[in-house]
């Protein structure tokens, strides 16, 4: 008779286990904030060229900002963004907010190194060749000023 209620409580405690399990299983995105995961560009980007696009997904939020500019995400949480860079050092903040007002957000540190203006360069070569006793100097040059 021990053993029976042994067996019982064993498999009402077990019982409960699963339910709390399966609760904490299928409430983990109303217990969990919004989570933004970049695809493009990494944090420390480089780069000469000042129109880039920042793309990724956002996962668990409804609202999304760029530097607090709202952004348009599709179904699945993807998203893709132009922006101009301003000369020298860029951080972008990317925040997410879901339907209970929680915020994830992602920062971007990028980099826009200015085209310095270049001149074509200019090389002069000069050949000395001897004929016969006779010198004959060339003096070639190339490119713009």
């Amino acid at each position: 008779m021990l053993s029976r209620n042994l067996i019982i409580r064993i498999l009402i405690i077990l019982g409960i286990l699963m339910v709390v399990g399966y609760s904490f299983f299928a409430l983990k995105d109303v217990l969990r904030r919004p989570r933004i995961d970049i695809t493009t560009p990494q944090t420390g980007y480089a780069t000469t060229t000042p129109m880039i696009t920042i793309a990724g997904r956002v996962l668990r939020g409804n609202l999304f900002f760029i530097n607090n500019a709202t952004t348009t995400i599709d179904l699945d949480g993807n998203f893709s963004e132009q922006l101009l860079l301003s000369s020298g050092y860029n951080i972008m903040t990317l925040e997410a907010r879901d339907r209970y007002g929680r915020t994830g957000s992602e920062v971007i540190e990028m980099i826009l190194i200015p085209k310095v203006a270049t001149s074509a360069s200019t090389s002069t070569i000069t050949e000395t060749i001897e004929t016969g006793g006779t010198a004959t100097s060339t003096t070639t040059s190339t490119g713009t000023n």
